[in-house]
């Protein structure tokens, strides 16, 4: 896949999450977190990084909110340079401010930091996924470069269903995804994935 054609797809997705009315976004952000809820992975960890959507992006938050309710740690990416992100920890307490892309991040002169290396779960968004965990986002490779080398981290895409693209090309720097919760499926790629997200659970 070119660059050209990478730049394409990503224009064809980003269109049609943006399309979807709010009805449908709440819905499909309803029908994500219950899937979540319903995996083991909110059992099992207590370190979780969500994401503030843009661009009509899967929204987290009612994945965020039941994290929080259940007493876990729940963090937010804070944009650093060298296309690394380094993560802040969240609740309704913290102020929210807008960085250089205008993406929303926690205030980072009042919320406690919390180091990539010890996150046990992230939510990452996405532009488009395909059925190996292949995931193509905005270009920018925060992730990529962030947990390039991970070794601790379960990866999960949060999406809408209309992202599912067939056999995105694998460039050698991204990193795959273990596993994909939508409103229509939670899908394993990897053996951690496929442990955490099988069908039989949800």
């Amino acid at each position: 896949m070119t660059p050209a054609s990478r730049a394409s797809v990503r224009r064809r997705y980003r269109a049609a999450r943006r399309a979807l009315s709010r009805s449908e976004q709440l819905q499909h952000a309803a029908d994500v977190a219950r899937r979540f809820v319903a995996s083991r992975v909110m059992l099992t960890f207590k370190r979780y990084a969500v994401y503030a959507p843009s661009d009509g992006e899967l929204d987290p938050s009612p994945i965020a909110d039941r994290l929080l309710a259940a007493n876990k740690t729940v963090a937010l990416p804070v944009v650093m340079p060298q296309r690394r992100m380094t993560f802040y920890r969240y609740d309704s307490s913290v102020p929210i401010v807008r960085n250089r892309f205008d993406i929303p991040e926690p205030d980072t002169s009042v919320s406690q930091r919390v180091p990539a290396a010890v996150l046990d779960v992230v939510l990452v968004p996405l532009v488009a996924f395909d059925d190996v965990g292949i995931r193509l986002g905005r270009g920018g490779g925060y992730y990529d470069a962030t947990f390039g080398n991970r070794r601790r981290a379960l990866l999960i895409g949060l999406a809408h269903e209309l992202q599912h693209h067939e056999g995105l090309h694998h460039e050698k720097w991204d990193v795959p995804l273990d596993a994909v919760i939508t409103e229509r499926a939670a899908r394993g790629f990897t053996i951690r994935g496929r442990r955490f997200m099988s069908e039989g659970s949800l």
